[in-house]
């Protein structure tokens, strides 16, 4: 059962208890909106599901945002590591590791090939996508947040 009361509004748990707090919830959907236009919504996905993955979070490993192959899915939740990607798209994985692993120490030949797969505006992105992903997943995680 969440710890937050879950607000009345025709979304999922996560949204509902976030809108608590309606300021912070509707600066996190811009910021949701404002990665999009860096990066693909697969890369995305994938990303957060890494996240999910390496954070233990059940809500967001269970919740599908995307139609996405399932061997993907399965390659960015580490159920097992067949998984048609891009190289993009294991560089993406690589770097989310790496900074939830190591706190954000990322070594000069990780940054070089992420430099290689992405734009400067594109990391950005990417490394403030791994972050959220993070944060919402501890968000989750500590209010007991879960699917209905």
């Amino acid at each position: 059962m969440s710890r937050l009361p879950l607000i009345n509004i025709d979304e999922k748990p996560f949204q509902r208890a976030f809108a608590n707090a309606p300021i912070l919830l509707e600066a996190f959907t811009q910021m949701e909106k404002g990665l999009g236009e860096y990066l693909e919504p697969e890369l995305l996905e994938l990303i957060r599901l890494r996240a999910a993955a390496n954070n233990g979070c059940q809500y967001c490993q269970s919740v599908q945002r995307i139609a996405m192959d399932e061997k993907k899915r399965n390659f960015a939740m580490i159920k097992n590591k067949e998984g048609d990607l891009t190289e993009r798209e294991k560089v993406a994985l690589e770097l989310t590791d790496r900074i939830m692993a190591y706190h954000g120490n990322l070594p000069e030949e990780l940054l070089q090939n992420v430099k290689q797969h992405f734009s400067n505006e594109e990391m950005i992105a990417l490394l403030w996508q791994i972050g959220i992903k993070n944060a919402a997943n501890w968000f989750i995680i500590s209010m007991q947040i879960e699917t209905e």
